[in-house]
């Protein structure tokens, strides 16, 4: 006796046309079907868009499954879209045809971006005459490095031998040498962002460094104000070759800390300021008891605050980083911090990721976040990095 299942007929498998891969794990013909139509429309900023999710194995596959003319197309159109490194995944034969169709400038211009061994494989194998048109296109350092790679046989060590280099100050300590070449995320600020109270495992920046594989150094101190927290980023930063991102935080439960003047400061126009004589002890003990403060304070406050905030964020992306304010908050928000939160980040303007914590997910004694908090924080900032486009840009190139 026959089943039903023995006689059914199989339905052809759907192949979803927004998927390169199919069920078996190759080149979905639809998708092809889709980009080979982008080819003959000459259609570039389709193209762009459906090549842009593709690592490069993916596009050395594509590279292999299209005709000659296809794919000098393809690379034509992408120009600088295109990414010269899926080149080292493609057959010899492949690469060195399709290399000696463009012109020597494209290549040079694609090359030249590459690390230096995956520009040597590229280059290996074409002709010397063609292989010297390219390498004189090519700016003066990336060129001599090349040329000397390629003096050595194959296979040699000398071939295979990296030539970079940094310059770095006699008195760094191996660690610090360490930090600047690796990429990093910066987590600048006050005890939060220490960690105060927490062993270093348990600290937002280490858990952030176990989630994401990504390095973490932490640079914050304890009790700092926002204009400190600048104060000690425009030091700090220059030490890091490879910053990724800054987390810089504001915690509107201790704002009152961004008004004090008894210690050196910035005023709102970020000029630095000796601290003012403190007052008569029985006034200022009186003050911060009563937490009273002017309101002529106030406004000179917001305005540091959110000048500093500013300042921060632009000091990293002048580094190519991706700046975050981080506002921690343990529920339920007082109105007060309500208050505060809105009149500096919302009135200012200011981008900020808002990480609702649990009341309890806090040390006891004085109120700073827990491991489980310290974790929150940590997986709430992975996300929304990973979630930036220019974070995952910057960090894919760096790895």
């Amino acid at each position: 006796m026959t089943s039903d299942a023995d006689t059914t007929e199989l339905e052809p498998p759907h192949l979803d046309p927004e998927r390169i891969r199919d069920a078996d794990d190759q080149l979905s013909s639809a998708w092809l079907q889709r980009l080979r139509q982008r080819l003959g429309d000459g259609d570039k900023l389709a193209l762009e868009e459906l090549t842009a999710p593709l690592h490069a194995a993916d596009m050395g596959d594509v590279i292999e499954a299209l005709s000659s003319d296809e794919r000098l197309k393809l690379v034509t159109l992408l120009g600088d879209k295109f990414d010269f490194s899926s080149l080292t995944e493609v057959d010899e034969s492949v690469r060195t045809d399709l290399i000696e169709e463009l012109p020597a400038a494209d290549v040079a211009r694609g090359v030249a971006e590459l690390d230096n061994d995956d520009a040597v494989f590229i280059l290996e194998d074409i002709g010397i005459p063609e292989r010297e048109d390219i390498l004189a296109q090519m700016p003066a350092f990336e060129r001599l490095s090349l040329k000397r790679s390629l003096d050595y046989p194959n296979d040699s060590a000398g071939r295979l031998m990296q030539t970079d280099f940094i310059a770095i100050p006699p008195y760094w300590t191996v660690g610090q040498t360490i930090d600047f070449q690796r990429p990093t995320v910066i987590f600048a600020g006050e005890s939060i962002m220490f960690g105060y109270g927490l062993e270093w495992p348990d600290t937002m920046a280490a858990q952030f460094e176990r989630m994401t594989g990504i390095g973490a150094a932490n640079i914050a101190v304890n009790a700092h104000a926002t204009d400190q927290t600048l104060l000690r980023l425009r030091q700090e930063l220059p030490r890091f070759g490879h910053p990724l991102a800054v987390v810089i935080p504001f915690v509107p439960v201790i704002f009152d800390r961004n008004l004090d003047r008894d210690r050196p400061y910035l005023d709102a126009t970020l000029h630095w300021h000796p601290g003012d004589p403190p007052p008569l002890r029985i006034v200022e003990i009186a003050r911060r008891a009563l937490r009273y403060r002017s309101t002529r304070s106030i406004r000179e406050g917001v305005a540091m605050t959110q000048a500093a905030l500013r300042e921060a964020m632009a000091l990293a992306r002048a580094r190519g980083a991706e700046p975050l304010v981080l506002v921690p908050q343990h529920r339920p928000e007082k109105p007060r911090e309500t208050a505060v939160r809105r009149m500096v980040l919302d009135a200012g303007h200011i981008p900020y990721l808002l990480v609702w914590l649990p009341h309890d997910w806090r040390n006891p004694i004085d109120s700073h976040p827990d491991p489980r908090g310290a974790r929150a924080l940590a997986a709430a900032i992975a996300k929304a990095l990973e979630e930036r486009q220019g974070f995952k840009g910057r960090a894919s190139e760096r790895n």
